[in-house]
């Protein structure tokens, strides 16, 4: 037998978050990856509270700070020894998949989508496309470094 177990926020207004810019989105992530996904299971957290879906992606190219040649993200939820935690919000993956993705990192460690599904974008598979947006979020990067300087 399975056991569903659902988490809501508390507030039902705060259930979606606001939509940012692609500016607000770079600001808000500490790594920008684009890769393929490579790999995905659910295991519990440090304190074996909740249940968490972790997906590695191989690392292709590095468009905000640093990466090795994989990151691990962590989404709240997944199914774990027949007990499934479905957490609104958490952004899912899929094996063989290729984005980019907007990350930031929890307070326990773990690399996480930036705004939820926001910061997540599948590569197109039209290069001119993939190269306007690539484009677009260097010169993201770039104008938000020399601010800083």
């Amino acid at each position: 037998m399975r056991s569903i177990l659902l988490l809501f926020p508390v507030l039902l207004c705060a259930a979606s978050p606001p939509h940012l810019s692609l500016e607000a989105l770079v600001a808000q992530s500490a790594s920008i990856v684009e890769g393929q996904v490579v790999r995905a299971w659910a295991a519990m957290d440090s304190e074996n509270r909740f249940i968490w879906t972790h997906y590695e992606i191989k690392v292709g190219s590095t468009l905000k700070g640093r990466a090795g040649t994989s990151v691990v993200i962590g989404e709240p939820g997944g199914t774990l020894n027949g007990v499934s935690l479905l957490v609104p919000g958490s952004t899912p993956y899929t094996v063989g998949e290729k984005v980019s993705v907007f990350l930031y990192r929890t307070p326990i460690g773990y690399w996480r989508t930036t705004n939820y599904g926001q910061g997540k974008f599948a590569i197109s598979n039209d290069p001119r496309v993939h190269s306007a947006f690539r484009s677009q979020v260097a010169r993201i990067v770039a104008a938000e470094q020399e601010a800083r300087q």
